[in-house]
Parts: structure tokens; sequence; C-alpha cells
């Protein structure tokens, strides 16, 4: 539904002003630009720049205590994106949008990267986190948010989710909810099946005598 001349992933969504909006992470560009809906699902029109001049992978935004948190994987050109979380806060959802003063405000490989949005249960903010101890996308985490504020944030891992015997696959990336929907994506272990001739063929389709 969106093209543009560098990779797009992880197309974040959210209601704001009765209208959906879109942020696909824009790295390769270095910046976090948001897309309005024209027409779902299939027309998208850029609208506006919320960060510039950065490395920012999987922005994630909440709403918390009458602010916008915008979280995101950062990294300073050289390491990866899968361990240093950033934070910043805006009044509205087309910023400005401040720098938290103690950014990062976290540095763990097992929970800083985004894996979708917040979810709210029994008054309780939670994160989806990528645990990526073991290499990227080899487990998703769920963080309780303990402290969100424009100076500080602090989470506690309270579940880890695997690849197992439930998922047909090696890797997780994100776990999203939409009303009574949850939705999980990952990479999956595909067969590798070898041509067969016509006499193989011919023998693997008939019946067993």
């Amino acid at each position: 539904v969106l093209e543009e001349p560098w990779h797009l992933s992880y197309p974040f969504l959210l209601q704001y002003d009765d209208e959906l909006w879109m942020i696909p992470e824009s790295t390769g560009n270095r910046d976090v630009t948001l897309y309005k809906c024209v027409d779902f699902p299939g027309r998208w029109e850029r609208h506006t720049t919320l960060l510039s001049g950065l490395e920012l992978a999987d922005a994630t935004i909440v709403r918390h205590d009458g602010l916008n948190y915008l979280l995101g994987a950062t990294r300073d050109g050289a390491a990866g994106y899968s361990d240093t979380l950033s934070l910043f806060h805006s009044e509205r959802l087309f910023g400005p949008w401040i720098p938290c003063a103690a950014n990062p405000v976290m540095v763990d490989r097992a929970s800083a990267r985004p894996a979708g949005n917040f979810v709210t249960i029994n008054g309780q903010l939670w994160r989806p986190v990528q645990d990526c101890t073991h290499g990227y996308g080899c487990a998703l985490g769920l963080a309780e948010v303990t402290e969100l504020s424009p100076t500080s944030f602090r989470q506690v891992v309270r579940h880890i989710i695997r690849p197992g015997p439930l998922w047909p696959g090696r890797k997780l990336h994100t776990l999203n909810r939409c009303g009574r929907l949850e939705l999980i994506d990952g990479t999956s272990i595909q067969p590798k099946v070898a041509s067969l001739g016509m006499s193989s063929r011919a023998a693997v389709l008939q019946p067993a005598t």
C-alpha cells in the first residue's frame, strides 16, 4: 500500500482526530514520518515528519497522563537497533517532539526494541518488546511499564514468548491487539521441495497398495 525509495517495515497504526495514521519504519531515510490514510487500505499520503536526522527503528506512540510518548530503538550509526531505547514526548501527535533528557532511557538487548502497540490491562500499561539476546527475532517479551514521564522510563518484563510447538517458525517480531483480535508475526520455516521429474511425480501420486 506504500512505496518509497527506502526500506519500509513495522507499519505502526493509530487513530487521532477521527483519522487513521501510519508510521512505517524508515531508518534508511533517517526520519520518522507520519502518513495519513486517504482511502483504506490502499491510499496513504505523506503528512509530516515527526523526527529527522536520526535512525530510529520501530517507532511506537502511546498516550499516557495527558501526553503523547514516542519510543523507538536508536543507534549512533555503528551498532544495531536492538539494544538502545529512546523516548520523546509531545502534547500533540504532530509535534514538536521533545527528547527525554535521559536518552537513551534503556540499553538492554533483551527488552529495549519495541514489538507492537501498548495495551492497558486493568489500568496497567504494558509494552510488547523484542528479546534479541540470542539474535534478532529470538523471542518476544511483555513488559509492565512502571514509570513513564517526560524525564524517565522504567519497565519490568513479566512474560517471554519464544518460538515453539505452537509457532511453526524460528523467529518472532511483533504482537498487536485490535479489539478482540490479537496478531503475531515472525518468520516461518518453509520446507524446501526439490523439483520432481514426471516419473517421480507420477510415483508420488499413485495410491499406496
